[in-house]
């Protein structure tokens, strides 16, 4: 993984240096820095939210497709999709910034599989322009997206990526 790793790592680094006297300005930008919060994980709620609509709207309308479950769950997917390419762009730019090998390579693993939902999410809904069918891929897509969101709650909540400690931030005394 490390070698894979280090190429994504490199090409992050010229794409960034590309935006030239802009590039500390982007970094902070998709990382959630201005908001005080990282972007990525306020994102990332969008896909995962519209996927699991999607499932739901999936089993509610049956064998064959009914309507106007069957179109709710398209629309759902398609909103998924797009939320998930702006989820992996911020995501991208929290990754690059991890130092350590380890969770790094959590974080490339996380990402190659929530690609993999991903392409199968767009896949289900090139499939689902013909009526009763897409449905298997997005089923496959969305056990790939809760695996991956998993790894992102394994980074987090074990190696500590984007966490930041009470102690990190200083609060301001009231004026007297």
């Amino acid at each position: 993984m490390d070698p894979l790793a280090d190429a994504l790592h490199r090409g992050l680094d010229t794409a960034f240096e590309k935006a030239g006297p802009r590039e500390s300005t982007l970094r902070a930008w998709l990382r959630g820095e201005p908001l005080g919060h990282p972007l990525h994980a306020m994102l990332t709620d969008v896909p995962l939210g519209a996927w699991t609509s999607a499932m739901i709207f999936d089993a509610m309308s049956g064998r064959r497709g009914r309507q106007p479950w069957s179109s709710a769950a398209r629309g759902a997917i398609g909103i998924g999709v797009g939320g998930a390419v702006l989820a992996a762009v911020t995501g991208l730019a929290d990754w690059h910034a991890i130092e350590n090998r380890d969770a790094r390579r959590i974080g490339l693993v996380h990402g190659l599989i929530n690609t993999l939902g991903l392409a199968a999410f767009t896949l289900s809904l090139v499939r689902r322009q013909q009526p009763g069918r897409g449905r298997r891929s997005a089923a496959v897509g969305y056990a790939l997206a809760i695996t991956a969101a998993q790894l992102g709650g394994a980074l987090v909540y074990q190696q500590g990526i984007g966490v930041r400690s009470a102690g990190e931030e200083t609060l301001q005394e009231p004026a007297a």
